[in-house]
């Protein structure tokens, strides 16, 4: 499975940590403050815990969207997206709420891609 960029960072930060931490235990215990000795591995345990959340939260990403949304992460307004894009793009109906599934507008985007103009 692809590692998001998030959890690319995630994981560095959590390895830097480890190792500066690593390098604090390390060394002779007379040499460090017995704060220090006594905590630190509590506060990597919660370091990494809280690293792992933030991480899984921006990972979580739902498979459909309403129109304010879609037309967000297509970099466009909701006008240009209900003229545009929406009669373009199959949906989910339930009820009032109308969902654009993310892979509508992933195939939305690569129909209408083109070789960019300014070059």
């Amino acid at each position: 499975m692809k590692q998001s960029a998030t959890q690319t960072h995630a994981d560095a930060l959590a390895a830097a940590v480890v190792g500066l931490v690593g390098e604090v235990v390390s060394r002779p215990a007379a040499s460090r403050p017995s704060e220090v000795s006594a905590g630190i591995e509590g506060l990597l345990e919660q370091i990494l815990e809280q690293v792992t959340l933030i991480a899984s939260r921006e990972d979580a990403v739902p498979m459909a969207v309403g129109r304010q949304e879609a037309a967000r992460l297509l970099g466009v307004g909701v006008d240009f997206f209900d003229e545009h894009v929406a009669p373009e793009v199959s949906v989910v109906r339930r009820g009032r709420r109308v969902l654009v599934p993310r892979a509508e507008l992933e195939r939305w985007l690569s129909t209408h891609a083109e070789a960019p103009a300014w070059d």
